[in-house]
């Protein structure tokens, strides 16, 4: 072995041994790449690098030792991290983040371009108005604008609370819990807020007990008002994402937490909902210079029939690359399903994204074809149903002729699905397959076999201890309002049903919450 050969040997090893004992730095690998073996400057790039390394690991050094001097110039992050230790006192909405819905997510690359740079540009400018209110109706995308905007707020680590509640769960759709949620963001995240949220309880005995505007004062103004002292550059960046205020309940809190937020000057907020007549008689109560009222009908820069094709065709590919895999028998043709058909579905889904999105969960796994043919005759016939309600209709038909092919009458079939469905939208807390079975005496395959066959209309997680959803809030309504249709759901009779039973799945509903307690972000 030559002197070449041995210096390359040596180095190799050190490098590797530098590695191996976990103080492998700064020597990046694209340093490593520009190392030239066979040129006849290799000893000098190998010095060259070496002393760079020893450079790095000197300055890491000297880091570590003045580290002591630094923690009492900054107190930020321990202050932070001691401030974890009261937060689960907040009773916080642990699903009410932006991410925590699997099935959300956000625009599609290349949409809603035009809407979003206005977004952006009213979180950045100095001179805009406090609060945007993203109106829009049922269906129409404002929870996938949400959660982009919350999204790219995350990306640009702009600090900020999100609330995404979700009317009918008792934990996420209550209002007594947004003020909360947000304080224990912010707390993670504000020089100086975290301190203050954790002795709010000590100056107010029993915090999560008293009204909003209490709540609001301890968690939210006061913290502030406190942090701005420290770090005002950084509070003014400070965006608040809520995504479907309307949602919240009850009902009549809706205008005092608008009233309430317009008070935090400091702050951009962006909201998201539906016209309700309680937010309506919120926003109107502020002065118009306060906030930028924004219809989701009139804001597209491309038409939403534009989008919704956008939107099919890309799923639709998805699908059909999905079934194009060895394993698939039946492939489905590279033109499938075609343009006119994505155009047609386009028009029928108009100005519903929903339509759309619950289009592409029921055609999405078995029997692809099948089930697109079943939508597209309803183009074709003549029915009192319209808009969501004219989708569902073939959807549970198809897990009601599942039951009768197991071996249910009619009837029996329509009563489990009534019962069974009926429970999973009324019920105040959601609960998860095993509890269900628990409560309404069913066998668990039984009931997780006719959840599979709805995950168009539910989210049905692969892990037993999270609940079954609603996807969406008119799948309720269709079920308990349309009583023209014939799955029609009876409250009274369901209620009546589960009234004697709930004692059976306290245990259960004790032991998911303490199950989410302990996935619930800790402090390192």
């Amino acid at each position: 072995m030559g002197e070449k050969d041995v210096t390359v040997e040596n180095f190799s090893r050190f490098l590797t041994s530098l590695a191996d004992s976990g103080r492998y730095y700064k020597l990046g690998s694209a340093s490593v790449a520009n190392v030239t073996f066979d040129g006849p400057d290799m000893r000098d790039q190998i010095v060259e690098i070496t002393d760079n390394y020893i450079h790095n690991l000197e300055t890491q050094h000297q880091l570590s030792d003045c580290s002591p001097q630094m923690k009492d110039r900054l107190p930020v992050q321990p202050e932070i991290q001691a401030s974890f230790i009261e937060l689960p006192n907040l009773r916080i909405a642990q699903r009410a983040t932006y991410d925590a819905e699997e099935e959300l997510i956000g625009c599609l690359e290349g949409t809603r371009i035009h809407l979003l740079r206005r977004i952006a540009w009213w979180g950045d400018l100095v001179d805009s108005k406090r609060i945007y209110w993203l109106c829009g109706k049922a269906g129409t995308g404002k929870s996938t604008l949400a959660y982009t905007v919350a999204d790219k707020l995350n990306e640009q680590r702009r600090p900020g609370g999100k609330f995404f509640p979700k009317r009918g769960e008792h934990d996420r759709g209550h209002a007594k819990r947004l003020f909360p949620t947000i304080a224990g963001q912010l707390a993670r995240q504000i020089p100086g807020f975290g301190d203050s949220v954790a002795h709010a309880p000590r100056s107010e005995p029993d915090l999560c007990e008293k009204n909003l505007r209490k709540r609001f004062e301890w968690l939210l103004e006061r913290p502030l008002a406190r942090a701005v002292k420290i770090q005002t550059t950084f509070i003014s960046s400070l965006v608040i994402v809520i995504d479907a205020l309307d949602e919240c309940e009850p009902q009549n809190d809706v205008q005092k937490i608008l009233g309430h937020l317009a008070r935090l000057e400091q702050v951009r907020i962006f909201v998201t909902s539906r016209p309700e007549l309680p937010v309506q008689l919120g926003f109107g109560s502020f002065n118009d210079k306060l906030h930028q009222d924004v219809l989701l009908k009139q804001a597209q820069s491309m038409s939403i029939q534009q989008y919704l094709i956008t939107y099919l065709t890309h799923n639709f590919r998805l699908i059909r690359d999905e079934n194009a895999r060895p394993s698939i028998s039946n492939v489905l043709p590279l033109t499938w399903p075609g343009e006119a058909t994505i155009r047609l579905l386009a028009e029928r889904a108009e100005p519903l994204f929903i339509y759309a999105a619950t289009v592409c969960r029921w055609v999405r796994g078995d029997y692809p074809e099948s089930k697109l043919d079943c939508v597209l005759q309803l183009a074709s016939k003549k029915q009192s149903l319209t808009g969501m309600d004219e989708l569902y209709d073939p959807i549970i038909s198809q897990m009601i002729n599942f039951l009768k092919h197991c071996g249910l009458k009619h009837n029996a079939a329509m009563s489990r699905f009534r019962l069974l469905i009926g429970s999973i939208v009324l019920l105040a807390d959601p609960l998860f397959t095993i509890a269900l079975s628990s409560l309404l005496k069913m066998p668990f395959e039984d009931i997780r076999q006719v959840l599979l066959r709805l995950q168009a209309l539910l989210h049905v997680p692969d892990d037993h201890s999270l609940p079954v959803r609603l996807l969406h809030l008119s799948f309720r309504d269709f079920l308990i309002n349309a009583k023209a249709s014939p799955f029609y759901v009876e409250t009274t009779e369901v209620v009546i049903f589960n009234f004697g039973r709930n004692r059976s799945i306290v245990g259960c509903r004790n032991r998911r919450r303490s199950q989410e307690s302990a996935r619930a972000p800790r402090p390192d």
